[in-house]
């Protein structure tokens, strides 16, 4: 595991381990191959060597796969790194989370890979533990390996507030930014958190709808959004809804030459239903980096292929660090205050989050729902996770070419037009920024924003 330029070799004759004889039809390494012997390229030429004449499938071409499948093999090996005796099949049977995994891009042909570990937040008593491998793709140098456990002020008190376990720790319970904001195409798309977790096809309440399973956990895929089905203190109105009031307050009064302001959250008995609200409900407060609406501040929209026009907002920051909160969650929360009218008389303002940004968002963002082209009565989702591939969502778009219209889809290309900048959302306020690379383009940030803003924005 030493930091390094590291090589493989793959042989397609297996010989005697114990003396090197004995193989033939290797590749990588000292051999060489189509992509040379580095550690990734040479994964990527064996497994495309498998194939023979076959069509190799699009993701298997990057050596971003091979990269990411390597640091859930590293996060299981990890987990059984002090037992000598550990066989494959123990460390295989170490549990990952593909929901705790993101990557990033790094700049300068690096890439990083990041992992939350919270096996241990309740047992330890510590905060989650946040694994960061560094690598040039090209060249394949394992640059570092970085190990952070610590929570930072936003993380303490988004944990506080969204807690829905008296007995759990801090971090015990990852943030998902689809259960932030609410997610209206799962909700129109199953009705329910049950239908959406629902893997019983005699479930009449369903329609005997299946939901689908996580290759990787085996667990019905939306299990871990159960909160974007309700409304949190950052909730974010759906299309044609009205303005969400947040029970958020911001004051940055004393604090204007530090770009911060004291930020407070009420703690619901269930963060996930506003109607738990009491008078009497305990709240936490943090001193949070700020920035008052104004020029540059806010968020991007894109209207069509070729422009975007900028929402102005006041900025708060939840997470200072990118790569080392225990959240693992770099967000930004984009609002305003909104005058509404009273029952009585007069206005008043309420506080309305228009947007959350992140560059390293956990689980699961979906901009679209469409029935299915292949299995009547069943509906796709269009659901994107960080480093997947913009050709991936150009795909599902061509399978289902209503979404288009339907979901307002909005695709920005590079100037060169050979890979997408942008995909958005325009009904369902999603905006994906991608970034070109080994094997293509992948996503790299995430916004969720109210679609509700676009009428605003004219032509």
């Amino acid at each position: 595991m030493k930091p390094g330029t590291w090589y493989s070799d793959f042989c397609s004759v297996s010989g005697d381990p114990a003396t090197g004889n004995g193989f033939s039809g290797c590749q990588g390494g000292s051999f060489g191959g189509p992509y040379g012997g580095y550690y990734f390229n040479a994964m990527q030429g064996a497994v495309q060597a498998a194939y023979g004449t076959a069509a190799v499938p699009a993701p298997l071409n990057s050596r971003r796969f091979f990269f990411q499948q390597w640091i859930l093999a590293v996060v299981k090996y990890m987990q059984t790194a002090d037992n000598p005796n550990a066989t494959l099949a123990m460390i295989d049977a170490s549990p990952v989370d593909d929901n705790q995994l993101f990557f990033d891009s790094a700049g300068g042909g690096f890439e990083n890979g990041n992992y939350v570990f919270r096996n241990n937040v309740n047992s330890a008593s510590q905060p989650p533990t946040t694994l960061n491998v560094s690598t040039n793709l090209t060249t394949s140098v394992i640059n570092n390996f970085t190990f952070a456990r610590y929570n930072f002020r936003g993380d303490t008190m988004l944990y506080t507030a969204l807690s829905t376990s008296a007995t759990d720790k801090l971090g015990a319970e990852p943030i998902y930014l689809s259960n932030l904001a609410g997610s209206p195409v799962l909700e129109a798309a199953y009705g329910s958190y049950a239908c959406a977790t629902n893997l019983d096809p005699n479930n009449a309440t369903c329609n005997g709808v299946v939901a689908p399973v996580d290759p990787v956990s085996g667990l019905p895929l939306y299990a871990p959004y159960e909160g974007a089905f309700g409304a949190t203190v950052l909730n974010i109105a759906a299309n044609g809804a009205s303005p969400t009031p947040s029970a958020m307050t911001v004051d940055p009064t004393d604090y204007e030459f530090l770009q911060s302001a004291m930020a407070t959250l009420p703690i619901w008995s269930n963060p996930y239903d506003p109607t738990t609200a009491t008078p009497t409900d305990m709240t936490i407060s943090a001193l949070l980096p700020y920035v008052p609406k104004g020029a540059n501040v806010g968020f991007p929209v894109t209207i069509d292929g070729s422009r975007d026009k900028f929402y102005n907002t006041n900025e708060l920051v939840f997470t200072g660090e990118e790569d080392l909160a225990g959240s693992s969650l770099e967000l930004t929360v984009d609002y305003e205050y909104v005058a509404v009218s009273n029952p009585e008389a007069g206005t008043s303002n309420i506080l309305v989050v228009r947007a959350i940004e992140s560059q390293a968002y956990l689980g699961l963002l979906f901009a679209c729902a469409e029935p299915s082209p292949t299995v009547p009565g069943t509906t796709d989702i269009l659901a994107v996770r960080m480093y997947d591939y913009g050709t991936n969502i150009l795909s599902w778009l061509t399978a289902h070419p209503s979404a288009i219209s339907d979901c307002g889809i909005q695709i920005k290309y590079s100037i060169y037009g050979n890979y997408p900048d942008y995909i958005s959302s325009l009904t369902n306020g999603v905006r994906f920024g991608l970034n070109a690379g080994q094997g293509g383009s992948v996503v790299v940030d995430g916004t969720l924003f109210d679609p509700n803003v676009v009428a605003t924005l004219g032509q």
